[in-house]
């Protein structure tokens, strides 16, 4: 697989495991309410919310840098796509 298609991909799955991860921990935590919590709440309740919310949050920061790396080196061809590659990366 090349590095184009591997920083595809998880361009792809990388909100998905966000989005999963964090509803999962929502949904393992009984307390946890919209209108009285904020999300980050989360990321400190004991148990697996915790895991489920920062391990979500960790892989998917790792996949946006896999994702953004491999769109730096799509449109490094050009100045403006060089420049829009490192906004994405910083």
């Amino acid at each position: 697989m090349n590095w184009l298609k591997i920083s595809g991909i998880s361009g792809i799955i990388a909100p998905l495991i966000a989005f999963t991860l964090i509803l999962l921990a929502i949904a393992y935590s009984p307390n946890f309410s919209w209108a009285e919590n904020a999300l980050s709440d989360l990321g400190v309740q004991e148990g697996v919310t915790a895991v489920l919310f920062n391990n979500g949050l960790i892989i998917t920061g790792v996949l946006g840098i896999l994702f953004a790396t491999g769109l730096f080196k799509f449109l490094q061809e050009n100045l403006l796509g060089k420049i829009g590659g490192l906004r994405v990366c910083s």
